[in-house]
């Protein structure tokens, strides 16, 4: 409980860990509750479950004494690596439980004791070996976990395994599209080429999976600093988006490209040869783009590439089908690059062309936005 927790210290750990230790092996394996957890989500069964709660005390209880000893720390000290074991290698609901929670901790505990976490804990997540004891880990670690670089090219391979089996749950694919887009941002691993990892796990992913990680990846590009997406661009996104348009290692589908608006927004340098690979593409045509118009007004791109902004209005309002969300937006958006009509022939040819398919959309007055 919460209380226990503010209570825990150096001083009353020993008499803890002896009752937690005595919980564990009194309480009995046969669960009434092992019917109890809901599809896939293991560690939301365990928050409120004892098997939970006993694996969080052993994760704090690692932190106390990592934090007393951390000028002589040698590892998972005998009692906590022995509680974990015990735990993670049990039958029954509550060593699924514990797996999920201790899973959750995978970057903690890789950062405490990396022999330990490769040896006992990563193999978890082998969906080719017990694919309950991996869906069970997963969950945690897609959950609570956070993805520890020095791991990576270890974890990639569950990754990819997680994505061959298309038995697993809608959320836990959703969570594992989401890591994948992240790790493509942040990471460093080869992407791309017959070897890249994204270039196997793109081929692997259904359209729906495509789709996702596509929006995963804008959502990622929008929350971060703007120069990860001006330096994804330059590096290998260009490419990317290249070879996806080629076909390799499949063609991009309408509602990808959908969700690839918004990558635009975030190019930096490379915006102009951005906007063009996606004028090449077809995007689904929809009601909205939720934000963009909004969000190109505020990106400073119109004053410092107003041709590829003009072309990039049109691309987008030719996919609306109306009525148009923020259409005030748009308006605002097309009479501040006439101004500069005169400045570049593309501005006034996409414009124009703008202002014809908003005709088409209902919204006659666009003709008079100059």
């Amino acid at each position: 409980t919460q209380r226990q927790d503010v209570a825990l210290s150096l001083e009353t750990l020993p008499p803890a860990t002896e009752l937690a230790r005595q919980l564990w092996s009194a309480i009995d394996t046969t669960d009434p509750d092992d019917h109890g957890v809901p599809g896939e989500r293991w560690l939301e069964g365990a928050i409120g479950h004892w098997a939970g709660k006993l694996a969080l005390f052993w994760v704090r209880r690692l932190e106390l004494v990592w934090r007393a000893s951390i000028n002589d720390w040698k590892g998972i000290d005998p009692e906590t690596r022995e509680a974990f074991e015990v735990m993670i290698g049990g039958d029954g609901l509550r060593s699924a439980l514990a797996r999920s929670v201790v899973a959750s901790q995978l970057q903690f505990l890789h950062a405490a004791d990396q022999d330990w976490t490769i040896d006992r804990l990563l193999p978890l997540f082998d969906w080719d070996g017990d694919a309950l004891v991996a869906g069970q880990a997963w969950d945690g670690f897609l959950t609570w976990g956070r993805i520890p670089q020095a791991l990576m090219a270890s974890l990639l391979p569950y990754y990819q395994q997680g994505l061959e089996r298309r038995g697993a749950g809608p959320r836990l694919r959703d969570r594992l599209l989401e890591h994948l887009a992240s790790i493509a941002l942040y990471g460093s691993l080869g992407r791309l080429g017959v070897d890249g990892w994204l270039t196997r796990a793109i081929a692997t992913m259904d359209d729906d999976d495509r789709s996702s990680f596509a929006a995963s990846m804008g959502r990622h590009l929008k929350a971060g600093p703007p120069e990860l997406g001006e330096a994804a661009f330059a590096e290998w996104l260009m490419t990317y988006w290249e070879q996806r348009l080629s076909g390799v290692p499949v063609s991009l589908s309408p509602d990808e490209t959908f969700e690839m608006v918004d990558w635009v927004l975030h190019a930096g340098a490379s915006f102009p040869s951005a906007v063009e690979l996606l004028a090449r593409a077809v995007i689904r045509s929809s009601e909205s783009h939720g934000m963009f118009f909004t969000d190109l007004a505020e990106s400073g791109y119109l004053g410092r590439f107003p041709g590829p902004s003009a072309k990039l209005i049109y691309s987008v309002t030719i996919s609306l089908k109306g009525p148009i969300y923020n259409v005030d937006v748009l308006e605002r958006l097309v009479r501040g690059l006439s101004r500069r009509s005169s400045e570049d022939s593309t501005i006034a040819v996409c414009l124009q062309r703008t202002r014809e398919a908003l005709v088409r959309l209902g919204y006659t007055q666009a003709m008079g936005w100059t």
